[in-house]
């Protein structure tokens, strides 16, 4: 079962100076996880 299994995640964290959104500068990060299954395979016998 887990050889049809991908799994996946990415990280991102950006930061962005003061000068561009006032005095304070922005640092937004974000999360992504996934997963994929193949059920192509599991008919190929």
């Amino acid at each position: 079962m887990w050889s049809h299994v991908w799994l996946r995640a990415d990280y991102e964290y950006q930061f962005w100076p003061p000068p561009l959104f006032g005095p304070h500068a922005l640092t937004p990060s974000g999360l992504m996880i996934g997963a994929t299954y193949n059920f192509e395979r599991l008919h190929a016998h």
